[in-house]
């Protein structure tokens, strides 16, 4: 429990620094009406954070929307980058650990390149008892290399091996200018 706790905690930090990025950049551009949707759209998240952090497991349409949020609040950010969401799952009782995808979604907009061909598409999928998490973002290769085991996703391995011991897999890959992560667990 305590190294659950202490995990989950670590998320927060780096998407609050990059939100008070955002923030900062649009006050300084004088953007009042970008700076308050960012307030607005950090405080939900800051909010539904702590109402979660001592839970073990949440309504997964409640995890959907936190990332469709979440998406909304980095579109704010980016001016050029085409960002999709699918989402295919049974409404019903079906539970995951909160804060679950947010690793893997603050990894495909921390290194997409805001410019007019990248991309971001975000699937997840409802299938015999399997959910299906997948995220694909265009990234530049000059910029440094992206690496499959930086702090945001080793935080995430160990999540997974803690709720679903091997009853999960993670695969991430990449080529030139696309990198992909494919999260799939039994619900």
């Amino acid at each position: 429990d305590a190294e659950m706790k202490f995990l989950k905690s670590q998320i927060n930090p780096h998407f609050l620094f990059n939100t008070l990025n955002n923030l900062y950049g649009n006050i300084i551009k004088e953007r009042n009406d970008q700076s308050a949707e960012i307030v607005t759209r950090l405080s939900d998240f800051m909010r539904y954070s702590l109402e979660n952090a001592d839970r073990r497991s949440i309504p997964l349409q409640e995890e959907i929307e936190l990332i469709k949020n979440y998406i909304e609040l980095e579109k704010i950010r980016l001016n050029h980058v085409e960002v999709s969401f699918a989402s295919d799952v049974k409404q019903g009782a079906q539970e995951i650990p909160p804060l679950l995808f947010i690793p893997l979604l603050e990894n495909a907009f921390k290194y997409t390149t805001d410019k007019g061909e990248s991309e971001i598409r975000i699937s997840l999928q409802e299938q015999e008892e399997m959910l299906n998490f997948s995220i694909q973002n265009s990234y530049n290769p000059e910029k440094g290399s992206k690496e499959s085991g930086g702090f945001g996703l080793r935080n995430l391995k160990r999540r997974l091996d803690l709720y679903y011991p091997d009853k999960h897999s993670l695969k991430t890959s990449k080529n030139e200018s696309v990198f992909r992560a494919d999260l799939r667990f039994k619900l």
